[in-house]
């Protein structure tokens, strides 16, 4: 599972350098020992910190070398991992990688916010005011 996951987190981390994005790079910063010399439950987590994001940019990695079949052997590794992980008697937590998946799921979402959903009510700021100053005015985050 290890050096498939290693494997496939390098055109990730190629992916996130082409597109400039660092905040995959970041996501995706793992080594071959942040999965084979950690704990059963830690390289479960990472393992699947690395799968999301397959899952993420599945269609942008064909170019990188990565395929479906890439990301079902890399699952099927994952599941392998957690019934023997399960079977030695590894108490199950997915709190790190849920955390991490949270944090993904947030930074998803602002995007969409910020680069979608904010660029289009730009039509409407002269058509129908009030809605926009509305919309902008609960945007705005107070913090206390």
């Amino acid at each position: 599972m290890a050096t498939l996951a290693v494997e496939l987190t390098g055109s990730l981390k190629a992916l996130a350098f082409d597109q400039n994005d660092a905040q995959m790079e970041a996501a995706v910063d793992f080594a071959y020992s942040d999965i084979r010399y950690t704990s059963d439950i830690e390289a479960l987590q990472n393992a699947n910190v690395i799968l999301a994001e397959i899952d993420t940019h599945l269609l942008e990695l064909a170019d990188y070398m990565v395929s479906e079949a890439d990301r079902t052997e890399l699952k099927a590794s994952i599941d392998a991992f957690e019934q023997l992980s399960e079977s030695k008697g590894e108490v199950k937590s997915s709190s790190v990688s849920d955390t991490r998946r949270l944090s993904q799921l947030f930074r998803e979402m602002d995007d969409l916010l910020n680069k979608s959903l904010d660029q289009l009510l730009l039509r409407l700021k002269r058509k129908q005011p009030a809605f926009y100053d509305t919309y902008m005015n609960a945007r705005n985050i107070a913090d206390y």
